[in-house]
């Protein structure tokens, strides 16, 4: 036991190197825009962002026609006619932007795009027609230091005309989101090792401390594979979460030879997905 302690002890001191943004079991990092909108004039229909594109940008397009036709919005509406200090509706002239309500950039390409070309934004809320009732000032939604990062969402309040878009940018708040995500981390991996453990109890698979560690080591490697992975987060899981279910049956399959291997793979099965569906759960409460 004591070996597999010390083990796990090593491979974690070499995963907290990393800086890590996710963990398995939790949600996506925020690769959206939410805009949240305080005291909205009485006539606000939706809510659009106002970026500096142009014509000849490559993200550009004339007119959405898909969100004209959910908003009810034409192609001759106030909103979309809008070009003013170079900006422009990010709904109707952002290729593909889908209309989500008050989410924007809802994919990583988008709002990696948003985040490194458009990051000067402001806030436009507009009538069932197109008409503009009101536009924000302009907020950096990318830190001028490069040392923080955003949070993912806008803040406006319409009455008093202001709006803000939070972001760690100081030594304090960095260590405080690294420590907050470490300690996430730690429990999500402990949540996980521990209902796989009590899942291998009918299965008779002993002692304890073993299937424990193992599940240790492949939610560490997880973790690692999660944090240097340039895929989208849903593809990254999925493939992260595949080779976990490979590993862990050979790794059973050669420690525990006098166990069926039929019953191996289905506790293999059974344990991973129950921790998993759990951790996602708890994740999006």
């Amino acid at each position: 036991m004591k070996r597999y302690i010390v083990f796990i002890a090593t491979i974690f001191s070499f995963v907290c190197a990393f800086p890590f943004q996710v963990s398995a079991n939790g949600p996506p990092p925020p690769h959206a825009v939410d805009c949240e909108i305080i005291n909205k004039p009485e006539h606000t229909a939706h809510i659009d962002l106002l970026i500096q594109i142009n014509e000849n940008d490559e993200e550009y397009v004339v007119f959405s026609a898909n969100d004209g036709n959910i908003l009810g919005v034409s192609e001759q509406s106030a909103i979309v006619m809008y070009n003013q200090d170079g900006f422009a509706s990010f709904t109707f002239h952002f290729a593909d932007a889908s209309y989500k309500g008050f989410r924007f950039a809802g994919s990583d390409d988008q709002y990696e795009i948003l985040r490194e070309k458009y990051h000067i934004i402001k806030v436009a809320l507009i009538d069932k027609d197109g008409n503009i009732l009101q536009i924000s000032d302009s907020v950096d939604i990318n830190p001028p230091d490069r040392t923080g990062f955003f949070m993912g969402r806008i803040t406006y309040d319409a009455a008093a005309n202001t709006i803000d878009a939070p972001y760690y940018d100081s030594p304090l708040g960095n260590l405080l989101m690294a420590l907050s995500l470490f300690f996430s981390l730690v429990f999500r991996m402990l949540l996980s090792s521990t209902i796989e453990t009590t899942i291998a109890i009918p299965f008779n698979l002993r002692p304890a401390g073993k299937i424990f560690a193992i599940n240790m080591v492949t939610q560490i490697f997880l973790n690692i594979f999660m944090a240097v992975c340039s895929l989208p987060y849903i593809w990254g899981l999925i493939i992260g979460e595949a080779a976990v279910y490979v590993s862990e049956f050979y790794i059973f399959k050669r420690l525990y030879r006098h166990i069926p291997v039929r019953r191996l793979a289905i506790f293999v099965v059974t344990a991973n997905t129950v921790s998993l569906i759990i951790g996602l759960c708890i994740a999006h409460v």
